[in-house]
């Protein structure tokens, strides 16, 4: 971006410049006037005998360049740092210290005493005891029963039975016979028609219109003026002149004449002349029209037409035929059954039969009876008595005890680092090119608006050629009386 800036500056001025010296060179070089011509030629025409010879010289300019370069700069950096910082802590130290007291002890004492108990002995009796006893008897005793005989007897029974009977019976039925006949019909059927029809639609269109704008334009013209400047070699002329003004002399640096104090030179002026006139604009407009125009439209109509159809209809006839009917008539019968009946039989036979018969017995039965019975014996009876001892026992306390301690902690320490880091630097690099500059070998230049002009335009932008005096000249301006071209001879051209 800064490059862009100085190019774009950079060439502001060189054109600033060029149309200075322009203005100035019309007629700065004053043609050959005073050299031999009567009078200043006008821009674009050479005289003859003038023409001014182009050199090109090379000139060191200073263009900026982006260098990276490597550079030291002071960097804060966070170093870890380990310190010492000492600290109290308290704790509960314990302590033990022993004490005596004096308790009482339930003491167990053992003592015997004699005791009397009484004692249930069993004692054993045989007694004689009667009981009665349930003893079977069995007897064979004469027991009558009836028993029921199957006794089967020849019976004669009468049964209906049903028995078919056919017989030959004509019977009318009815059937559906087919009948076609050929029907005429009528139908309608939709024929697509095609019908052209007429409707209005809407067109836009671009329609083209001319509208009339007042527009003011400079119809002027350059013109060349004569004008009165000071001199080259004038106190005026050296403050900001510079150029070859004219052949006004060589100054009183050449040892030669005297430098006049003005000197006249013709300058291109532009003479405005603004002229307002009415300009035609075409510009083109939407328009919207109606017009008519046909379509087609296909259209189904409806047509009647005829078609011979077939009509199936079902007509009804009676027939006869034979059928055979079967029929039940009731018919009875005889049959001869055989049938059981049961009859009642009494029979006898002999069953034993037990008894239960009770007797009396008797028997011995051993009888067991406890008689209390007094006896002495000798028992150990424990009492506890009371009994004074003494104890030795520990009592533990805690003391408050408050220590020094020393520990060790990090801390990040700001450090001031020297370190290397590219930097982009913009420099003025000198570059060495090529430029024209006019050697006018004594006289001007045949005119303000030729090749000249560029040298000058360079010439006073780098502080070379005719843009500048001469060393040792008042200017480069030629000899009023040497009756030529010929350059002074101290000047050496206009280099």
């Amino acid at each position: 971006m800064k490059m862009r800036k100085f190019l774009a500056l950079f060439g502001l001025v060189a054109t600033m410049g060029a149309a200075n010296l322009s203005a100035a060179d019309c007629g700065g070089c004053g043609g050959c006037s005073g050299c031999g011509s009567a009078a200043p030629a006008p821009c674009g025409e050479v005289v003859s005998g003038c023409e001014t010879p182009v050199q090109y010289v090379e000139k060191t300019v200073y263009v900026p360049q982006y260098v990276t370069e490597k550079k030291m700069v002071t960097v804060t950096e966070y170093k870890t740092e380990e310190r010492t910082r000492t600290y109290n802590v308290t704790k509960q130290v314990p302590v033990t210290e022993q004490k005596t007291e004096e308790y009482t002890v339930m003491v167990p004492k053992t003592e015997q005493k004699t005791e009397e108990y009484t004692v249930m002995v069993p004692k054993t009796e045989v007694k004689t005891e009667s009981y009665k006893v349930k003893v079977p008897v069995t007897k064979q005793v004469e027991q009558t029963y009836t028993v029921r005989v199957p006794k089967y007897e020849t019976v004669e029974q009468t049964y209906n039975v049903s028995v078919p009977v056919y017989s030959d019976v004509v019977q009318d039925y009815t059937v559906c016979v087919p009948v076609t006949t050929a029907v005429e019909q009528t139908y309608t059927v939709n024929v697509p028609t095609t019908e052209t029809k007429t409707g209005v639609r809407k067109v836009c269109r671009l329609v083209p219109t001319t509208t009339y704008k007042t527009v003011t334009k400079d119809c002027g013209h350059w013109e060349t003026q004569m004008v009165e400047v000071p001199a080259c070699g004038s106190a005026a002329r050296s403050n900001g002149c510079g150029g070859c003004g004219g052949c006004g002399g060589c100054g009183n640096g050449c040892g030669g004449c005297e430098t006049p104090a003005t000197t006249t030179v013709c300058r291109k002026v532009w003479v405005s002349n603004p002229v307002t006139e009415q300009v035609p604009v075409t510009s083109c407009e939407r328009q919207v029209t109606e017009e008519p125009y046909t379509y087609t439209v296909t259209v189904c109509k409806p047509e009647t037409r005829t078609r011979t159809v077939n009509v199936t209809k079902y007509e009804q006839q009676t027939k006869q035929r034979t059928v055979k009917v079967c029929k039940y008539e009731t018919q009875t019968r005889t049959r001869q059954v055989q049938v059981c009946k049961y009859v009642d039989e009494t029979k006898t036979r002999t069953v034993n039969v037990t008894e239960c018969v009770e007797e009396e017995r008797t028997r011995e039965v051993k009888h067991t009876v406890c008689v209390p019975e007094t006896k002495t014996r000798t028992v150990n009876v424990t009492t506890c008595v009371p009994e004074k001892r003494t104890r030795t026992y520990n009592v533990t306390t805690c003391k408050t005890e408050t220590e020094e301690k020393t520990e060790t902690y990090k801390v990040c320490v700001p450090v001031q680092v020297q370190k290397e880091v590219d930097v982009t630097v913009c420099k003025m690099v000198a570059q060495t090119v090529t430029v024209p500059v006019s050697t006018s070998n004594g006289c001007g230049s045949s005119n303000a608006c030729s090749t000249p002009s560029r040298g000058r335009l360079f010439g006073g932008l780098l502080g070379k050629g005719c843009g500048r005096k001469a060393k040792s000249c008042g200017g480069c301006e030629v000899a009023p009386s040497c009756g030529g071209c010929e350059a002074a001879p101290s000047c050496g051209g206009c280099n």
